[in-house]
């Protein structure tokens, strides 16, 4: 959740509309380089009524 918010403070101050942020964060294998899991912030955001 802390890169979500990270990743919105920074669209936020490099003057982002706040319809517009969004987040995705993949999650990698670091030995195969697969992406195994995919958050996108701004869906799970809404999710949770934030």
């Amino acid at each position: 959740m802390s890169l979500g918010y990270s990743g919105t403070i920074y669209q936020l101050f490099s003057g982002a509309s706040s319809d517009d942020f969004n987040v995705t964060i993949n999650i990698v294998n670091a030995d195969t380089g697969e992406v195994f899991d995919t958050v996108n912030y701004s869906e799970d955001r809404e999710s949770f009524g934030q």
